[in-house]
């Protein structure tokens, strides 16, 4: 009697019953998750037994990384005077804290956006209400002039470093389109 088949069937139904449930990835660019659950019924060892598939949508919390920070705070809105172009706004940070602000522009407007310290140093994130990140902290840079590429709310954050408290003055220019 040839038991090495017997042996691949029993080893393929172990390895088959004793298979971890895998999340799926989210379905159609939704915050849903989809999770593939396998369950097996075994009644006879002699036949294998297929999985039975059972979706089951899972619902993650996650919040609006544009619309608030972890530490819940709210991004402060910068505003441009009548007939003015440039806006200031100071602010000091601790080390690795950090200040969100917002602003509107149009596609196409050149953005400046400049850091200068009394204490300190922090560096500059900007992105898009729309996930685009426009400069990120990876360049480590204080100061920024990009053409926006669409209409929209952008965010600025502006973030301490390890070394110590930070004391800042952040000057915004949003020149008009030609």
């Amino acid at each position: 009697m040839n038991v090495m088949p017997l042996i691949i069937r029993v080893l393929l139904l172990i390895l088959t019953a004793c298979a971890p449930t895998t999340p799926g990835m989210p379905i159609n660019g939704s915050d849903q998750m989809e999770t593939l659950v396998v369950e097996n019924t075994v009644a006879d060892i002699s036949t294998p037994v297929q999985p039975t598939l059972t979706p089951t949508l899972l619902v993650p919390m996650m919040g609006n990384p544009t619309a608030t920070s972890p530490a819940g705070d709210i991004p402060e809105r910068i505003t441009f005077a009548p007939g003015s172009i440039i806006a200031t706004v100071t602010g000091s940070l601790p080390a690795f804290g950090a200040d969100r602000y917002v602003l509107r522009a149009f596609a196409g407007q050149t953005m400046n956006v400049n850091l200068t310290f009394s204490e300190g140093r922090a560096i500059l994130v900007v992105w898009g209400a729309d996930g685009t990140v426009i400069l990120t902290d990876h360049a480590e840079v204080s100061s920024f002039q990009g053409v926006l590429p669409a209409t929209q709310d952008y965010y600025v954050r502006v973030r301490g470093r390890p070394g110590g408290s930070t004391t800042y003055s952040m000057t915004v220019s949003l020149p008009p389109l030609p």
